[in-house]
Parts: C-alpha cells; sequence; structure tokens
C-alpha cells in the first residue's frame, strides 16, 4: 500500500506539484518534520485531510489544498497516499 502511495504522490495524485517529490514542502508544507499543520498525526485522521481539502478559512498557511489534492484518486487511492505520507513522518 505504501509503495502505491508513493507512486500516486508522484503521479496522479498531484501531490508532488505542491509538496515535492520527497514531501519537503514547495508551496505545500513539509510533510516530513514534525510539524503538524492541519491533522493530529493520526492515519485516520490524514485521510480525512486529504480527501476533503484545506480551504482558506483551515488553513494555517494561506495556502489552500483542494480535495484529494485536485485529482481524480479513488478513496483506496487517498487511503494508499495517507499510508505513504504517513510514513515520512512517522519517526517523529
Amino acid at each position: 500500500m505504501v509503495a502505491r502511495g508513493k507512486s500516486l504522490f508522484n503521479g496522479g495524485g498531484l501531490c508532488m506539484a505542491c509538496h515535492g517529490p520527497t514531501g519537503k514542502g514547495m508551496t505545500g508544507p513539509d510533510l516530513t518534520d514534525a510539524t503538524l499543520l492541519h491533522y493530529d498525526g493520526s492515519y485516520e485522521a490524514l485521510i480525512k485531510v486529504v480527501t476533503t481539502g484545506v480551504d482558506d478559512k483551515e488553513s494555517k498557511t494561506g495556502q489552500i489544498m483542494p480535495a484529494k489534492g485536485g485529482s481524480a484518486m479513488s478513496d483506496d487511492e487517498v487511503r494508499a497516499v495517507a499510508a505513504y505520507v504517513w510514513t515520512l513522518r512517522k519517526s517523529h
């Protein structure tokens, strides 16, 4: 699941466009550090934020994230991307 999520993150999931190819951030925030901006650190909460996105009222950085990153990912694909992203910071 994690390998599939990484492939989606760097491809059709469109995540890389804002978070960079390793999740260290570009326009979007760094997903590898200990700072949690929009979820509590749990896998379930990460699935929710990827699914629903982050609007301008919720954003702590001023950047929005469209639901599913603006992609057409299925629920299973969202879970795979969330599993990959969760591994990027699970050591914190």
